[in-house]
């Protein structure tokens, strides 16, 4: 009897794992488990720009009902990637603060597990400002999508909502790479 082939999203490390805190597994997410971890404004560019990969990173918060909306979109989008193109998340919870420092990560997590997300978030852990200028953003607003290539370049940005139109198109670009 053949075996079925499953459409769920492969399981994506999370940036700056520790392996060696958590033993050998650390750091994978097997969907819909996730792990989220705050990070400072060094470790975010470092998490989006790293080379070597092409990254899908989505800028998103639990406080935004667009990002929220289309995260079954951006599930879906995961289950069409190559199993070298990684999925992303930069949470911006703390930029609103709605449940305190020590709330930010667990609130994330608890978002992605209702959703399913496979993959990891890190979390905002800077001013805006700071974080608005280091990642050279002229749009400072949630949901946002970027496509960067495996040198570490943003090359394509969606500043909106995505649709099933805007999927398509980010996997266009996606291939292109």
């Amino acid at each position: 009897m053949p075996s079925e082939v499953s459409s769920a999203p492969r399981a994506q490390p999370v940036p700056g794992a520790d392996p060696s805190v958590a033993g050998e597994n650390a750091g994978v997410l097997e969907a819909p488990a996730v792990a989220s971890r705050l990070a400072d404004l060094e470790a975010v560019y470092e998490a989006i720009h790293g080379s070597g990969r092409v990254r899908i990173v989505n800028h998103w918060a639990t406080w935004c009902s667009g990002c929220v909306e289309e995260l079954p979109l951006l599930v879906e989008l995961a289950g069409h990637l190559e199993a070298d193109v990684e999925m992303l998340g930069v949470s911006w919870d703390g930029f609103q603060d709605l449940v305190g420092r020590d709330e930010w990560v667990r609130a994330v997590e608890q978002c992605s597990l209702e959703h399913g997300l496979p993959w990891g978030s890190v979390v905002v852990d800077a001013e805006p400002s700071d974080f608005f200028e280091r990642l050279e953003m002229d749009c400072q607003t949630v949901p946002q999508i970027w496509v960067v290539n495996q040198e570490g370049q943003v090359v394509h940005r969606v500043e909106e909502p995505i649709d099933r139109r805007l999927m398509e198109q980010i996997l266009g670009w996606v291939s292109e790479l």
